[in-house]
Protein backbone atom coordinates (compact mmCIF):
# COMPACT_ATOMS: atom_id res chain seq x y z
CA UNK A 1 0.00 0.00 0.00
CA UNK A 2 1.81 3.92 -0.70
CA UNK A 3 2.48 5.73 2.11
CA UNK A 4 0.35 8.92 1.09
CA UNK A 5 -2.93 7.41 2.64
CA UNK A 6 -4.60 9.45 5.95
CA UNK A 7 -7.65 8.62 7.14
CA UNK A 8 -9.09 10.94 9.22
CA UNK A 9 -12.37 10.73 11.44
CA UNK A 10 -15.34 13.55 11.83
CA UNK A 11 -16.58 14.07 15.48
CA UNK A 12 -18.76 10.80 16.00
CA UNK A 13 -16.54 8.79 14.39
CA UNK A 14 -13.61 8.00 16.36
CA UNK A 15 -13.81 4.31 17.68
CA UNK A 16 -14.84 3.06 13.88
CA UNK A 17 -11.72 5.34 12.31
CA UNK A 18 -9.24 3.97 14.94
CA UNK A 19 -10.61 0.22 13.53
CA UNK A 20 -9.97 1.05 10.30
CA UNK A 21 -6.53 2.45 10.43
CA UNK A 22 -5.78 -0.89 12.66
CA UNK A 23 -6.99 -3.13 9.71
CA UNK A 24 -5.43 -0.91 7.30
CA UNK A 25 -1.87 -0.69 9.60
CA UNK A 26 -1.83 2.80 9.39
CA UNK A 27 -1.97 5.93 12.10
CA UNK A 28 -5.10 7.65 12.25
CA UNK A 29 -5.12 10.98 10.74
CA UNK A 30 -4.96 13.94 13.42
CA UNK A 31 -7.52 16.57 12.94
CA UNK A 32 -8.60 19.15 15.71
CA UNK A 33 -12.19 19.97 15.11
CA UNK A 34 -13.12 23.34 17.11
CA UNK A 35 -16.65 24.93 18.09
CA UNK A 36 -17.47 28.30 18.84
CA UNK A 37 -19.37 29.70 21.16
CA UNK A 38 -22.00 30.18 18.99
CA UNK A 39 -21.75 26.39 17.66
CA UNK A 40 -19.53 26.98 14.77
CA UNK A 41 -17.42 24.69 13.30
CA UNK A 42 -13.67 24.97 12.27
CA UNK A 43 -11.44 21.89 11.45
CA UNK A 44 -7.83 21.85 11.39
CA UNK A 45 -5.76 19.50 9.78
CA UNK A 46 -2.33 18.81 12.43
CA UNK A 47 -0.72 16.94 9.94
CA UNK A 48 0.75 17.81 6.36
CA UNK A 49 -1.75 16.46 3.81
CA UNK A 50 0.15 18.05 0.68
CA UNK A 51 -0.14 15.28 -2.11
CA UNK A 52 -1.57 12.74 0.23
CA UNK A 53 -4.92 10.69 -0.93
CA UNK A 54 -7.65 11.76 2.23
CA UNK A 55 -10.12 10.07 3.13
CA UNK A 56 -12.85 11.22 5.51
CA UNK A 57 -14.86 9.16 7.47
CA UNK A 58 -18.07 10.47 9.32
CA UNK A 59 -21.69 9.21 10.02
CA UNK A 60 -23.94 11.97 9.33
CA UNK A 61 -26.65 11.32 11.59
CA UNK A 62 -27.54 14.16 13.66
CA UNK A 63 -27.30 15.55 9.86
CA UNK A 64 -27.13 19.34 10.18
CA UNK A 65 -23.94 19.31 12.33
CA UNK A 66 -21.98 16.32 11.13
CA UNK A 67 -22.92 17.10 7.12
CA UNK A 68 -21.49 20.69 7.86
CA UNK A 69 -18.59 19.58 9.74
CA UNK A 70 -17.27 17.04 6.81
CA UNK A 71 -17.89 20.19 4.04
CA UNK A 72 -15.50 21.98 5.83
CA UNK A 73 -13.03 18.94 6.52
CA UNK A 74 -13.23 18.61 2.58
CA UNK A 75 -12.63 22.44 2.12
CA UNK A 76 -9.75 22.39 4.28
CA UNK A 77 -8.02 19.74 2.65
CA UNK A 78 -8.06 20.90 -0.74
CA UNK A 79 -6.89 24.45 0.81
CA UNK A 80 -4.09 22.39 2.48
CA UNK A 81 -3.15 20.62 -1.45
CA UNK A 82 -4.60 17.45 -0.62
CA UNK A 83 -3.80 14.97 -3.81
CA UNK A 84 -7.28 13.99 -3.72
CA UNK A 85 -10.06 13.56 -0.87
CA UNK A 86 -12.65 10.65 -0.53
CA UNK A 87 -15.73 11.45 1.57
CA UNK A 88 -16.63 8.41 3.16
CA UNK A 89 -20.31 9.07 4.84
CA UNK A 90 -21.49 5.27 6.40
CA UNK A 91 -24.46 7.03 6.61
CA UNK A 92 -25.93 9.48 4.30
CA UNK A 93 -29.10 12.04 5.81
CA UNK A 94 -31.55 13.38 3.26
CA UNK A 95 -30.89 10.42 0.87
CA UNK A 96 -35.10 9.64 1.50
CA UNK A 97 -35.91 12.69 0.20
CA UNK A 98 -34.81 11.31 -3.24
CA UNK A 99 -37.92 12.33 -5.50
CA UNK A 100 -40.47 15.59 -5.39
CA UNK A 101 -43.87 13.41 -4.29
CA UNK A 102 -45.59 16.15 -3.33
CA UNK A 103 -46.35 19.63 -3.89
CA UNK A 104 -44.27 22.50 -2.70
CA UNK A 105 -41.57 20.09 -0.93
CA UNK A 106 -38.01 20.05 -1.58
CA UNK A 107 -35.81 17.54 -3.98
CA UNK A 108 -33.59 17.37 -0.47
CA UNK A 109 -31.30 14.77 -1.69
CA UNK A 110 -30.13 16.89 -4.76
CA UNK A 111 -29.31 19.59 -2.42
CA UNK A 112 -26.86 17.64 -0.12
CA UNK A 113 -25.15 16.30 -3.56
CA UNK A 114 -24.53 19.69 -4.64
CA UNK A 115 -22.92 20.96 -1.67
CA UNK A 116 -20.63 17.80 -1.53
CA UNK A 117 -19.71 18.47 -4.96
CA UNK A 118 -18.81 22.24 -3.80
CA UNK A 119 -16.79 20.62 -1.35
CA UNK A 120 -13.90 20.22 -3.22
CA UNK A 121 -13.95 16.52 -3.11
CA UNK A 122 -13.30 14.24 -5.64
CA UNK A 123 -15.04 10.74 -4.73
CA UNK A 124 -17.78 9.42 -3.06
CA UNK A 125 -17.90 6.17 -1.20
CA UNK A 126 -21.59 5.42 0.65
CA UNK A 127 -23.20 2.63 1.77
CA UNK A 128 -26.87 0.89 1.49
CA UNK A 129 -28.51 4.17 0.52
CA UNK A 130 -32.18 4.14 0.47
CA UNK A 131 -32.16 4.80 -3.00
CA UNK A 132 -30.01 4.71 -5.78
CA UNK A 133 -31.27 7.81 -7.35
CA UNK A 134 -29.11 9.55 -4.77
CA UNK A 135 -25.66 8.63 -6.39
CA UNK A 136 -27.15 10.16 -9.63
CA UNK A 137 -27.05 13.71 -7.92
CA UNK A 138 -23.18 13.65 -7.59
CA UNK A 139 -21.49 15.59 -10.73
CA UNK A 140 -19.92 13.77 -13.50
CA UNK A 141 -16.31 14.39 -12.61
CA UNK A 142 -16.96 13.08 -8.98
CA UNK A 143 -16.36 9.35 -8.70
CA UNK A 144 -19.42 7.76 -6.94
CA UNK A 145 -19.12 3.77 -5.39
CA UNK A 146 -21.83 2.93 -4.06
CA UNK A 147 -21.50 -0.40 -1.98
CA UNK A 148 -24.32 -2.62 0.17
CA UNK A 149 -23.48 -3.75 3.88
CA UNK A 150 -24.97 -6.98 3.35
CA UNK A 151 -21.37 -8.50 3.08
CA UNK A 152 -21.68 -7.55 7.09
CA UNK A 153 -25.20 -8.61 8.26
CA UNK A 154 -25.73 -11.82 5.98
CA UNK A 155 -23.20 -14.15 7.60
CA UNK A 156 -25.10 -13.59 10.90
CA UNK A 157 -28.26 -13.49 8.98
CA UNK A 158 -27.63 -17.06 7.39
CA UNK A 159 -26.49 -18.66 11.10
CA UNK A 160 -30.57 -17.60 12.34
CA UNK A 161 -32.84 -18.53 9.81
CA UNK A 162 -34.53 -22.00 9.24
CA UNK A 163 -36.83 -23.67 7.39
CA UNK A 164 -39.39 -21.76 8.84
CA UNK A 165 -38.00 -18.26 8.11
CA UNK A 166 -40.19 -16.25 5.51
CA UNK A 167 -38.02 -12.64 4.43
CA UNK A 168 -40.35 -10.15 4.44
CA UNK A 169 -40.35 -6.24 3.12
CA UNK A 170 -41.93 -3.54 5.44
CA UNK A 171 -43.26 -1.83 2.19
CA UNK A 172 -43.34 -1.88 -1.69
CA UNK A 173 -40.25 0.26 -1.90
CA UNK A 174 -38.06 -2.29 -0.04
CA UNK A 175 -39.19 -5.21 -2.19
CA UNK A 176 -36.04 -5.07 -4.36
CA UNK A 177 -33.84 -5.32 -1.31
CA UNK A 178 -35.37 -8.04 0.17
CA UNK A 179 -35.92 -10.31 -2.79
CA UNK A 180 -31.93 -10.00 -3.30
CA UNK A 181 -31.30 -10.77 0.48
CA UNK A 182 -33.72 -13.75 -0.49
CA UNK A 183 -31.03 -14.67 -3.90
CA UNK A 184 -28.25 -14.57 -1.42
CA UNK A 185 -29.96 -16.41 1.31
CA UNK A 186 -31.27 -19.03 -0.95
CA UNK A 187 -35.40 -18.52 -0.17
CA UNK A 188 -37.33 -18.93 -2.78
CA UNK A 189 -40.12 -16.25 -4.55
CA UNK A 190 -42.81 -18.15 -3.10
CA UNK A 191 -41.20 -17.67 0.72
CA UNK A 192 -41.18 -13.89 1.24
CA UNK A 193 -44.14 -11.36 1.87
CA UNK A 194 -44.80 -8.15 1.26
CA UNK A 195 -46.19 -5.08 3.71
CA UNK A 196 -48.07 -2.22 2.70
CA UNK A 197 -48.74 0.30 5.43
CA UNK A 198 -51.19 3.20 5.46
CA UNK A 199 -49.21 6.23 6.39
CA UNK A 200 -51.27 9.31 8.35
CA UNK A 201 -47.81 11.46 8.29
CA UNK A 202 -44.23 10.96 8.29
CA UNK A 203 -43.37 8.70 11.35
CA UNK A 204 -46.66 7.36 11.89
CA UNK A 205 -47.79 4.51 10.61
CA UNK A 206 -51.95 3.03 11.43
CA UNK A 207 -51.19 -0.91 11.85
CA UNK A 208 -55.08 -1.27 11.39
CA UNK A 209 -54.26 -0.48 7.91
CA UNK A 210 -51.64 -3.04 7.01
CA UNK A 211 -52.00 -5.19 4.10
CA UNK A 212 -49.80 -8.10 3.57
CA UNK A 213 -49.43 -9.78 0.46
CA UNK A 214 -48.45 -13.63 1.53
CA UNK A 215 -49.35 -15.53 4.51
CA UNK A 216 -47.36 -15.04 8.24
CA UNK A 217 -49.60 -17.37 9.91
CA UNK A 218 -47.36 -19.47 11.68
CA UNK A 219 -44.06 -18.57 10.41
CA UNK A 220 -40.69 -16.90 11.92
CA UNK A 221 -40.73 -13.09 10.21
CA UNK A 222 -37.07 -11.70 8.97
CA UNK A 223 -37.98 -8.06 7.66
CA UNK A 224 -35.75 -6.92 5.22
CA UNK A 225 -34.81 -3.03 5.24
CA UNK A 226 -32.24 -0.48 4.80
CA UNK A 227 -33.18 1.77 8.01
CA UNK A 228 -34.78 2.08 11.11
CA UNK A 229 -35.27 5.53 12.23
CA UNK A 230 -38.15 5.87 14.37
CA UNK A 231 -39.33 2.11 13.96
CA UNK A 232 -43.20 2.92 13.46
CA UNK A 233 -43.40 1.30 10.26
CA UNK A 234 -41.45 -2.10 11.67
CA UNK A 235 -43.66 -1.82 14.71
CA UNK A 236 -46.54 -1.40 12.85
CA UNK A 237 -45.46 -4.24 10.47
CA UNK A 238 -44.77 -6.82 13.34
CA UNK A 239 -48.19 -5.70 14.96
CA UNK A 240 -49.94 -6.38 11.75
CA UNK A 241 -47.89 -9.79 11.67
CA UNK A 242 -48.81 -11.11 14.88
CA UNK A 243 -52.65 -10.19 14.28
CA UNK A 244 -52.37 -12.46 11.09
CA UNK A 245 -50.91 -15.73 12.88
CA UNK A 246 -47.16 -14.68 12.97
CA UNK A 247 -44.50 -17.26 15.18
CA UNK A 248 -42.10 -14.52 15.23
CA UNK A 249 -40.44 -11.50 14.08
CA UNK A 250 -36.98 -9.95 13.59
CA UNK A 251 -35.50 -7.33 11.44
CA UNK A 252 -32.72 -7.02 9.49
CA UNK A 253 -31.46 -3.01 8.98
CA UNK A 254 -28.04 -1.51 7.67
CA UNK A 255 -28.12 1.95 9.58
CA UNK A 256 -29.82 2.48 12.88
CA UNK A 257 -30.89 5.60 13.63
CA UNK A 258 -33.20 4.75 16.79
CA UNK A 259 -34.40 8.28 16.66
CA UNK A 260 -36.60 9.27 20.17
CA UNK A 261 -38.46 6.56 21.82
CA UNK A 262 -37.22 4.09 18.75
CA UNK A 263 -35.92 1.52 20.76
CA UNK A 264 -38.35 1.53 23.40
CA UNK A 265 -41.00 0.63 20.78
CA UNK A 266 -39.21 -1.91 19.60
CA UNK A 267 -38.94 -3.43 22.99
CA UNK A 268 -42.69 -2.89 23.32
CA UNK A 269 -43.73 -4.88 20.17
CA UNK A 270 -43.31 -8.50 18.69
CA UNK A 271 -40.07 -7.91 17.23
CA UNK A 272 -37.51 -9.94 18.98
CA UNK A 273 -34.39 -8.67 17.81
CA UNK A 274 -32.57 -6.30 15.21
CA UNK A 275 -30.00 -6.86 13.72
CA UNK A 276 -28.01 -4.04 12.49
CA UNK A 277 -24.16 -2.70 11.96
CA UNK A 278 -22.50 0.26 13.75
CA UNK A 279 -22.74 2.56 10.63
CA UNK A 280 -24.37 4.99 13.24
CA UNK A 281 -22.83 5.94 16.24
CA UNK A 282 -24.75 5.70 19.92
CA UNK A 283 -22.97 6.42 23.01
CA UNK A 284 -23.38 2.75 24.35
CA UNK A 285 -25.85 4.12 27.16
CA UNK A 286 -28.45 4.88 24.30
CA UNK A 287 -28.15 1.17 23.33
CA UNK A 288 -29.21 -0.09 26.70
CA UNK A 289 -32.32 -1.75 26.12
CA UNK A 290 -33.80 -4.97 28.46
CA UNK A 291 -32.69 -7.76 27.11
CA UNK A 292 -35.44 -10.05 28.29
CA UNK A 293 -37.46 -8.42 25.32
CA UNK A 294 -35.28 -7.33 22.62
CA UNK A 295 -31.89 -8.74 22.06
CA UNK A 296 -30.18 -6.01 19.94
CA UNK A 297 -26.98 -7.35 17.74
CA UNK A 298 -24.87 -4.97 16.59
CA UNK A 299 -22.41 -5.69 13.99
CA UNK A 300 -18.70 -3.67 13.16
CA UNK A 301 -18.06 -2.65 9.46
CA UNK A 302 -14.66 -1.72 10.01
CA UNK A 303 -13.38 -4.16 7.86
CA UNK A 304 -15.09 -4.19 5.65
CA UNK A 305 -14.47 -0.04 5.00
CA UNK A 306 -11.19 -0.24 5.76
CA UNK A 307 -11.18 -3.09 2.30
CA UNK A 308 -13.23 -0.31 0.65
CA UNK A 309 -10.73 2.35 1.37
CA UNK A 310 -7.60 0.09 0.25
CA UNK A 311 -9.35 -0.77 -2.75
CA UNK A 312 -10.39 2.89 -4.02
CA UNK A 313 -6.78 3.98 -2.84
CA UNK A 314 -4.74 1.33 -4.84
CA UNK A 315 -7.21 1.90 -8.04
CA UNK A 316 -8.66 -1.72 -7.16
CA UNK A 317 -11.90 -3.12 -8.53
CA UNK A 318 -14.77 -2.70 -5.56
CA UNK A 319 -16.56 -5.84 -7.11
CA UNK A 320 -14.95 -8.20 -4.72
CA UNK A 321 -16.62 -6.72 -2.15
CA UNK A 322 -19.51 -6.63 -3.82
CA UNK A 323 -22.82 -8.99 -2.55
CA UNK A 324 -25.02 -6.16 -4.44
CA UNK A 325 -29.11 -6.70 -3.71
CA UNK A 326 -30.22 -4.70 -6.46
CA UNK A 327 -27.56 -6.17 -9.11
CA UNK A 328 -24.09 -6.08 -10.41
CA UNK A 329 -22.70 -2.83 -10.32
CA UNK A 330 -19.09 -2.27 -9.33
Amino acid sequence: MNSNLKVFSGGVTHGLVRDICAYLSREQGRVELTRFADGEFRPKFLENVRDTDVFIVSSTQMPHENLFEMLLMADAAVRSSAARITMVPTYLAYNRQDRKDEPRVPLSAEVIASMFNSSGAHRMLLFDLHNETTAGYFRKAMGVDHLYLSPVTLPYVKSIITGNTRLASTDGGGVERMRAYARLLGIGEQDVLVFDKGRLKAGSVDPRRVFILGDPSGKDLLFVDDMIDGSSTAVACSQAAELRGARSSKIVASHALFSGTALRKLEDSPISEVITTDSVYHRPEELLVDQSKLKLTVLPIAQFVAKAIRYVHEGESLSGLIENPLGDRT
